[in-house]
C-alpha cells in the first residue's frame, strides 16, 4: 500500500467509502444469497410490489421461484429479491 496522500471533495470520498463497503457486504453476504430462501409474501414486501406481480413476473420467466412439493406457496432465493422490483411508470417520463 502506498503512503500517497489523496485528496478529494467529501462527497467524492462518501462515495467511494459506500463503494468499498457494498463490495465488502456483497463478498461476505453473496454466497449466502443462493442458500438463503423467503417467501413470496416477504420478497413481495421487502420489494414492494403486490403478490400479483411476482406471480406474473413468474409466470413470464423473469424470475425463478423455488416451490415445496405439494403447495402452491412460492419461494424465491434471496438473490432473487432484486430482480422483482416494480415496473416503472411509463406516463412520468
Amino acid at each position: 500500500m502506498s503512503n500517497e496522500l489523496v485528496v478529494m471533495p467529501r462527497d467524492q470520498f462518501a462515495e467511494l467509502l459506500r463503494d468499498v463497503i457494498n463490495e465488502e457486504i456483497e463478498a461476505q453476504i453473496g454466497p449466502l444469497k443462493a442458500v438463503i430462501a423467503v417467501k413470496q409474501k416477504d420478497a413481495c414486501k421487502a420489494a414492494g410490489i403486490t403478490d400479483n406481480t411476482a406471480r406474473n413476473k413468474t409466470k413470464r420467466g423473469e424470475i425463478e421461484p423455488l416451490q415445496r412439493d405439494g403447495s402452491s406457496l412460492n419461494y424465491f432465493e434471496l438473490k432473487h429479491v432484486p430482480g422483482l422490483k416494480p415496473r416503472s411508470n411509463r406516463r412520468n417520463k
